[in-house]
């Protein structure tokens, strides 16, 4: 058993009770079977608790930082998000077309819940990273998704969130933004 997860649970709502197998008599899953599953969940896992778990209270402690221009943060973030990438998980919804695994989204976001356990502040930086390339793959030109959904999913890009409200209760309504045609 997992320290941050039931790894029983998991199997239990996604095979058992939801029935992921059922998924692959679709033609876009038909690749795919419940060993498949099985083995993204424990792929999954074994990250999450090698890669993410350790550093969870070290990056609440010593947040990211600018420094001359430049964001420093701990290594263990980049080196957990790019075991995240080596792993597949990024792409591991998206079209074989585009270097993805053709997992169904029960399966994605069932591997995604032990990268979020483990860790919710790393985690957030691939889920910012997912937000934005739906977005690409989804509304944006042949040449913006070279540009900026490859990089995305090959993990040398990431998504990112521009807040800038005043009043949502943080230290936003320290930020100043301009926009320059």
């Amino acid at each position: 058993m997992s320290t941050f997860l039931s790894e029983r649970e998991i199997s239990f709502q996604v095979f058992e009770h939801l029935n992921a197998d059922s998924l692959t008599k679709y033609a876009y899953y038909s690749d795919h079977d419940v060993s498949v599953f099985q083995q993204c969940l424990a792929t999954a896992k074994q990250i999450a608790e090698k890669q993410f778990y350790p550093h969870n209270r070290q990056s609440d402690l010593d947040e990211p930082r600018l420094v001359n221009g430049k964001v420093e943060m701990i290594p263990d973030i980049g080196q957990a998000y790019q075991a995240f990438i080596e792993g597949g998980f990024m792409s591991a919804s998206r079209p074989y077309e585009i270097g993805g695994m053709q997992l169904p989204h029960l399966i994605t976001q069932s591997c995604f819940a032990y990268f979020q356990a483990a860790n919710i502040a790393t985690s957030s930086y691939a889920l910012l990273t997912f937000a934005a390339a739906n977005m690409l793959e989804n509304y944006s030109t042949d040449e913006q998704k070279e540009q900026f959904l490859k990089p995305m999913l090959e993990g040398k890009m990431t998504g990112t969130m521009a807040l800038t409200e005043p009043d949502a209760g943080s230290s936003l309504a320290d930020l100043t933004t301009e926009a320059i045609p």
